[in-house]
């Protein structure tokens, strides 16, 4: 027997308590592994659909439950809105975009939770680092998770010697293949080398899915409560440079910045820009709208989509260079002369972005509608609402941070609404509302891209085929039917689901009586 600490004897099966840092540790593990196994039941093998929703649902429950929860009951609702709002686009369907929505509003969300004093700016990228970091994260919590535990700073060291050979096996292997590829003696050699037997009966693809999901959900468990600003600085310090060096610094980079963009070049620049724009304007309006000749050779609709994209990089560019000739509080931005002609200016590229999107729907009525061309309008009118700001941001004298953040949230916002319209249905219905069969004009129906638009389009093509002149061509005759009974299929998984499929689905209950099929 051994004496304890108070003296008394104690049988040698005695051993020392569980600290709570191995029990959180314990804890985090166990969630991770849950988290996992959720994953697989809800993913390997099936299509995504609700399972999107109800994993990034519970993935935020395990880091409420795995992290301290430092928010008041306040922030806890906002954070719990917040969180139903990311998960209502992948409920509707579980797009690319939806997903980026669910998984960004989940880690902001729980970083909401364990980090309420941070502002929402610097939680928007704190959310990013955090739901990227999963590869990059798991090595270094392993290795100080490790000392934590008993006898684990004897363990850590040891580690060392496999850690420091992560990298250069890594890279070997790369190096290995590519090597492999360029010389046929060592593809010959590798090529001899048979590992059927050792993988025969083992899924390689479900453990590197298993590797993935644990790499996903462990930043969410492991949240570290970092502070940026402190980071920064400590970077800073580690270079030798103190906040009145970095300021100096920034003072002499400034001469070069105020020798180029004195008030007198700005306020040339802002004339010269004027009278082209002004110019570019006039020609748009005596081509595109006011009947004027084109040259011979060039069409309206060639004339349009030339520069619609163009015009668009234009007003960036003019958008760049209103931001940083007018600083706040610089001399530019006190000048009612500078002011404006920026104004005017501004307002000329305003009509620049409308002219942009006539030119896209001139082309769009010629040659018909497409993903690309739709997402070229959402672009244009984010540029427009950009310039809108830049003007706001010039009248009621805000910061460029202000101006940063405000477009930030209208294009969050957009991208949100954007994921709950129906984007296949309405190319489908536009295009079969424009072709040539039924409108007399444009071009002819292209069903090769509907048809790779997806099930969501049988609908239109429903439209399509009720005129008895039309029908499809002898190799896609049988796709709608066959798209349909996939679609079917698909929904018999629940893990699938999204209410977007089930409006589809009705619809082919409802009409199940056609027979264009």
């Amino acid at each position: 027997m051994q004496p304890d600490n108070n003296g008394a004897l104690c049988m040698p099966s005695c051993e020392p308590e569980v600290s709570p840092r191995q029990n959180e540790i314990l804890i985090k593990f166990s969630a991770i592994l849950a988290a996992a196994v959720l994953a697989d039941w809800l993913f390997y093998g099936h299509s995504l659909g609700a399972s999107v929703t109800l994993f990034l649902a519970a993935l935020a429950s395990f880091a409420a439950l795995t992290n301290p929860v430092k928010a008041s009951w306040r922030q806890v609702s906002l954070a719990v809105a917040v969180l139903v709002a990311a998960l209502l686009p992948s409920l509707v369907e579980a797009s690319w975009l939806s997903i980026i929505f669910g998984v960004a509003g989940t880690a902001y969300a729980a970083l909401m939770l364990a980090r309420p004093e941070v502002n929402w700016f610097e939680r928007i990228g704190e959310s990013i680092s955090l739901a990227l970091s999963g590869i990059f994260r798991v090595f270094g919590d392993l290795s100080g998770i490790g000392k934590a535990l008993p006898g684990g700073e004897k363990l850590a060291d040891k580690s060392k010697f496999l850690i420091v050979w992560i990298v250069p096996l890594v890279f070997g292997v790369i190096f290995l293949m590519l090597f492999s590829s360029a010389n046929p003696l060592i593809d010959g050699w590798l090529s001899a080398i048979d590992l059927r037997a050792l993988f025969e009966h083992v899924s390689v693809a479900r453990i590197a899915f298993w590797l993935t999901a644990t790499m996903a959900v462990w930043p969410f468990i492991f949240i570290r409560l970092n502070n940026v600003r402190a980071i920064v600085a400590r970077e800073f310090a580690a270079m030798g440079v103190n906040g009145e060096q970095a300021y100096k610094s920034r003072d002499a980079n400034k001469g070069l910045f105020e020798t180029l963009f004195t008030p007198a070049a700005i306020l040339r620049s802002l004339i010269v820009f004027n009278i082209l724009f002004a110019a570019q304007t006039v020609m748009d309006g005596a081509y595109l709208w006011g009947g004027l000749s084109l040259p011979s050779g060039l069409t309206h609709a060639a004339y349009a989509h030339r520069g619609a994209y163009p015009l668009i990089f234009t007003a960036l560019l003019a958008a760049a260079f209103v931001i940083i000739a007018m600083r706040p509080g610089s001399e530019a931005e006190r000048s009612p002369l500078i002011r404006v002609l920026v104004f005017v200016w501004t307002g000329q590229n305003v009509v620049l972005v409308i002219s942009s999107i006539l030119r896209l729907d001139l082309y769009v009525q010629e040659y018909s509608l497409t993903y690309l061309r739709l997402a070229a309008f959402v672009w244009m009118l984010l540029v427009g609402l950009g310039l809108a700001l830049i003007v706001a941001r010039i009248v009621f004298r805000r910061s460029n941070s202000w101006l940063v953040r405000a477009n930030l949230v209208s294009l969050g916002l957009t991208l949100y609404l954007c994921c709950f319209i129906n984007f296949p249905r309405a190319i489908a219905d536009y295009n079969v509302d424009h072709c040539r069969e039924l409108s007399g004009h444009g071009t002819w129906l292209d069903t090769s891209y509907l048809f790779s638009l997806g099930p969501q389009v049988l609908p239109s093509i429903d439209r399509y085929l009720a005129k008895p002149f039309i029908a499809l061509p002898l190799h896609q005759k049988q796709l709608p039917e066959q798209m349909a009974i996939a679609h079917a299929a698909r929904m018999q998984d629940w893990r699938s689901w999204t209410l977007r499929d089930w409006e589809l689905g009705l619809y082919f209950i409802a009409n199940a009586d056609l027979q264009r099929w």
